[in-house]
């Protein structure tokens, strides 16, 4: 009797352990995951429900992600399956996603959140140099990476409004928008302008493991005003002209 009665209790102490377990183990868990990029501040609730600001390690220093909030569906945990639902706020924009995985897939659903474009710089040395900056809009209704056998397959499409977009130390570039598909083992994504005197179009491709790479074309708008952007226009194309070709990742 007495046996059980402590077992009861065991049991009962560590349910609530795991129900109450800190907001701040996130942090933990989200650096290690991530190499030590993604960080976890100012948090409150539990492992289950909770909130805290949200960074990024860009060249050394931490950029806001915003102040996100997260439920994790104690439903699912009994299909092998995490869900969890997460809000966002970043200077004024509200977001929202709700992430699946299980042993072997990640799912994105309803994704519509916004990331500083630094988070750019983090594919290639290439686009480090170029200094993005502005807001990265993503939205998608489904994105999936399926891993089997150490090989990952990717499924669904992304859309990213690239608003107030800067290059090269803050120099005003215009608005673009970039499309990303999913292709079996590759990434493949357009880049194309939607408004602003500097047009920048280009295809990219990533596979896990490669490094990042893309074609593009860079040239002046020939109805704008082109003054404000021509010092960086000929930091991209230094050759003269109007117009030139740049790559990314290509030896």
């Amino acid at each position: 009797m007495k046996k059980r009665l402590f077992a009861l209790f065991a049991a009962a102490y560590l349910l609530g352990l795991l129900i109450f377990l800190p907001a701040a183990l996130v942090n933990t868990l989200l650096r290690q995951q991530s190499d030590g990029q993604l960080s976890l501040h100012e948090s409150s609730g539990t492992l289950w429900a909770g909130q805290g600001r949200l960074s990024f390690q860009v060249q050394g220093a931490a950029r806001p992600l915003g102040m996100v909030s997260w439920k994790i569906s104690p439903v699912h945990l009994l299909l092998a399956t995490l869900q969890i639902s997460i809000s966002q706020e970043l200077d004024g924009a509200q977001g929202q996603a709700l992430l699946m995985a299980s042993p072997q897939t990640i799912e994105l659903h309803q994704i519509d959140v916004v990331l500083p474009a630094a988070v750019l710089s983090t594919l290639s040395p290439s686009l480090m140099a170029l200094d993005p900056g502005g807001n990265l809009r993503i939205r998608s209704e489904n994105f999936k990476q399926n891993k089997a056998q150490g090989i990952s397959r990717f499924d669904g499409a992304i859309v990213i409004d690239w608003e107030r977009a800067t290059l090269l130390q803050g120099r005003e570039a215009g608005t673009y928008q970039i499309s990303i598909r999913g292709n079996g083992s590759s990434l493949d994504g357009e880049l194309a302008t939607r408004d602003g005197a500097l047009i920048l179009d280009g295809q990219g491709n990533w596979r896990t493991g490669l490094p990042f790479k893309m074609n593009g074309h860079v040239r002046l708008s020939p109805d704008a005003d082109t003054s404000r952007v021509m010092p960086l226009f000929r930091s991209l194309c230094p050759n003269g002209g109007s117009e030139c070709a740049i790559s990314v990742g290509y030896l």
